[in-house]
């Protein structure tokens, strides 16, 4: 063996007769004794042995949730492990079949990301989770959501013992789109922030494996260690709440980050088959069978195979257009073009409030709904540009009060939330009629993570703003179109820029400074944004873009060619 470390071990006075040593699994040793004198002479060499050490034993899958069900409400347990089904639960209908579509193996389990989750919590007494037992847990998923938890494994008494696997945010730290593993035993030490560093939510499905072993901790994504804790979190682990695709102390405890207000990381949306738990540490070819069951980014039908189907697929992408972005750029939100007389009308991605008012004018520092009391006095009206630009635009009439600090005008985005990650900037467009009066003049935009209903007596002063504007009004030129734009993301929030991912209004507003103001805004478009030429990392919108730069071309035909002939 060209590659053999010849070691002599010499000792004198040997009285033992066993030896222990560190040696390698599956793999051939070589050993020799030779007895030689002080001077140097041998006077005994023995014949050179071989062995082969065995390799270490497989992990051995204790429970296993297959998610094959045709309809609910149990999600069967067929591990070796018995009493320890599933139970459906925050469907509207647990008894009916919606919930199982066609997965990776067999079906799998779609979830909503709202209310609905599999309590497994039957399963805790056989949890392999004693102090320094080794164990693993895998999982097929697929997504498109930042944020969700895969399985966790929660104690209904303590906050202490946990081990979540999520996507996005682990309650404390938060990486969007990215699995997250979160650990602590009974005595209360606890794991280091870490992440898969690679983007999963991009619609396709993908393996995991996350592994306890000799004091560590290991993360596996397709196969592909992704992230390792060293000796963290090695102790007895406690468990009594455990749940796939729910975060049960966040649901129950009403709790979700630091505030209590994230109800959108509690729960998976999107599908989850095979979900199972180990017994042992997995050996790599555990490890690789798991990710071989996953479709190779070239194989576009899924069928686990590279071929002319998927040539077929890729050919029509290339032949209808050579580069496609994900995101449409420049994105009109807003033109009132397709406004009546009535401003309250709507269209497109804004949507009516509950009362039926999509455009709504909110005075002073309240923290409720305005009222004939605090809204003065305040009239949106449909006109044409009288410059014959812009066709409609919304003309804002506004009178404050000296006793009311703003007065802001508030664009709602109801049913549809946006995620900004793949623009660059917002803009908007206005006109300050002559003879407008006010300190300052704002252009706001917010985040609306976690919040179901914003509109709920959650208005802009209560929130930290994510993106602004604000300049003096008298920098606002009279009788003339301004285009405004804002970076995204901007702004600040306790003085760090922060990405908006749940875009749910934008507000202009007029700062009084204690004086009476009075004047006329006219708005117009309201635009998204991307100067870049690269494009959101979502492939499974295209996906002939293999190498995600959203070009359809010669470097995804190579990854193709070169799979086929793998025969991936």
């Amino acid at each position: 063996d060209a590659n053999f470390v010849n070691t002599t071990l010499v000792e004198t006075g040997l009285a033992a007769t066993t030896y222990s040593v560190s040696l390698d699994p599956e793999v051939t040793y070589y050993w020799q004794v030779e007895v030689v004198e002080d001077g140097g002479l041998v006077v005994y060499e023995s014949p050179v042995w071989d062995f082969v050490t065995t390799p270490p034993p497989d992990a051995e899958k204790v429970l296993e949730w297959t998610m094959d069900e045709t309809v609910g409400p149990i999600a069967y347990q067929t591990g070796t492990s018995e009493d320890a089904d599933g139970i459906l639960s925050g469907f509207n209908d647990p008894n009916s079949g919606a919930m199982f579509v066609p997965g990776l193996v067999g079906n799998a389990l779609l979830l909503n990301g709202t209310t609905e989750y599999v309590d497994v919590s039957d399963a805790a007494s056989y949890m392999p989770t004693g102090n320094e037992q080794a164990f693993a847990v895998s999982a097929y998923f697929r997504t498109y959501k930042s944020f969700g938890p895969i399985f966790s494994m929660r104690n209904s008494e303590t906050g202490t013992p946990l081990i979540d696997i999520t996507i996005g945010h682990d309650g404390a730290y938060e990486s969007p789109g990215r699995v997250k593993m979160l650990v602590r035993d009974d005595s209360g030490n606890l794991g280091p922030n870490t992440n898969s560093g690679v983007l999963v939510n991009d619609g396709r499905w993908h393996s995991l494996v996350v592994m306890r072993s000799r004091g560590n901790w290991t993360m596996y994504v397709d196969g592909v260690e992704r992230a390792k804790a060293f000796g963290v979190a090695s102790g007895s682990v406690s468990l009594d709440w455990l749940a796939i695709g729910g975060e049960m102390r966040w649901i129950f405890d009403d709790y979700g980050s630091w505030n209590g207000s994230r109800t959108d990381i509690r729960y998976f949306e999107g599908m989850l088959d095979e979900v199972c738990v180990w017994a042992g540490e997995m050996q790599p070819h555990q490890i690789a069978e798991l990710a071989a069951v996953v479709p190779s980014v070239s194989d576009m039908d899924y069928d686990l195979d590279t071929d002319a189907a998927d040539l077929k697929t890729f050919a029509e992408d290339w032949l209808m257009d050579s580069y496609t972005p994900v995101q449409a750029s420049p994105l009109v939100l807003e033109d009132m073009e397709s406004y009546t007389s009535d401003p309250n009308s709507f269209k497109g991605y804004w949507e009516a409030l509950s009362s039926g008012v999509s455009l709504e004018n909110v005075y002073g520092n309240v923290a409720t709904a305005p009222t004939s009391a605090t809204v003065g006095v305040s009239v949106n009206s449909i006109e044409n540009d009288s410059d014959g630009l812009y066709g409609q635009v919304l003309r804002w009439d506004y009178d404050l009060p000296a006793d009311k600090a703003n007065a802001i005008q508030r664009f709602w985005l109801r049913d549809r939330r946006l995620d900004l990650a793949a623009y660059d900037q917002i803009s908007i467009r206005v006109k300050k009629l002559a003879g407008s009066t006010g300190d300052r003049f704002y252009f706001d935009f917010h985040d609306g993570r976690g919040m179901t209903d914003p509109e709920q007596g959650i208005y802009p002063w209560v929130l930290a703003w994510q993106g602004r504007i604000i300049m003096g009004l008298d920098e606002l030129p009279a009788d003339q179109w301004v285009t405004l734009e804002a970076d995204i993301p901007g702004g600040f929030n306790s003085g760090r820029p922060k990405q908006l991912r749940d875009l749910y209004e934008v507000t202009i507003g007029i700062n009084s400074a204690g004086v009476a103001r009075t004047g006329t805004i006219l708005i117009d478009e309201i635009v998204l944004h991307d100067s870049t030429a690269d494009c959101f990392l979502t492939v499974g919108e295209l996906p002939p873009d293999m190498d995600g730069n959203c070009l359809v071309n010669l470097s995804d035909f190579a990854i193709l060619a070169e799979n086929w002939l793998r025969g991936l």
